[in-house]
């Protein structure tokens, strides 16, 4: 698979990447992919909701009426569930909805979600952006110029964290700033554009053993 290089500007160099997408996998695992986004969705969730059971309400243990002779349905306390104000019946309560899948099973996931990225053409890399101090204009018009400033992006960068870069971009909505290795399949999929550093790309491919090329327009285009 072969992936043009931009350059800080946004605009379209004469260098092109060209790797092997295989090292990601034969196919996307669809499947995988599925079970993956649901446990990060799991993560996400509060749990926080709560209801009171009768041991919590408001009230008296006391029985409202006696047992017998009154002509009425026995009773128990106010704070029964069928009475208003009464407790709530296998109501929700506090609890850690997240669960864990496999690690190998993360990691083919996460292939599995940068092989379809590289597939559908949602990859882009940048030389370098190059910014000495934060100027949030400057990634703007790189995204503009490469049109993807409307889409939900995330910006891929190397191991090494780039708090010029982040604090450049969080002011740009549906933004986000974040190192290649941290990336997992749910920050993949639901990113619509992912924009690599060139440094960032080596890393990803260079991780995964894979070989990266670099080769001219001139010798792949020639009249």
């Amino acid at each position: 698979m072969r992936l043009p290089v931009y350059d800080k500007d946004g605009n379209r160099t004469d260098e092109i990447l060209e790797f092997d997408e295989k090292i990601f996998g034969e196919e996307v695992k669809k499947a995988l992919l599925k079970e993956a986004v649901l446990m990060y969705e799991a993560r996400k969730r509060q749990g926080t909701h709560s209801t009171k059971t009768r041991s919590d309400c408001a009230g008296s243990g006391r029985k409202l009426w006696r047992q017998k002779g009154t002509g009425r349905a026995r009773v128990g306390p106010a704070r029964a569930p069928h009475w208003k104000g009464g407790g709530t019946v296998f109501g929700p309560h506090p609890r850690d909805y997240g669960y864990a899948i496999p690690k190998k099973a993360k990691r083919k996931a996460t292939d599995s979600a940068w092989l379809a990225k590289f597939q559908d053409r949602e990859v882009l890399v940048i030389e370098d952006f190059e910014l000495e101090a934060p100027k949030t204009s400057v990634v703007y018009n790189v995204l503009s110029t490469l049109g993807i400033v409307k889409n939900k992006t995330l910006i891929g960068t190397s191991q090494e964290r780039d708090n010029v870069l982040l604090r450049s971009a969080r002011n740009i909505p549906r933004t986000s700033v974040d190192i290649v290795s941290r990336l997992n399949a749910y920050s993949l999929l639901y990113n619509n554009k992912i924009l690599l550093t060139k440094k960032a790309f080596n890393e990803l491919i260079q991780n995964r053993n894979g070989e990266v090329k670099s080769l001219k327009r001139e010798s792949l285009y020639k009249k």
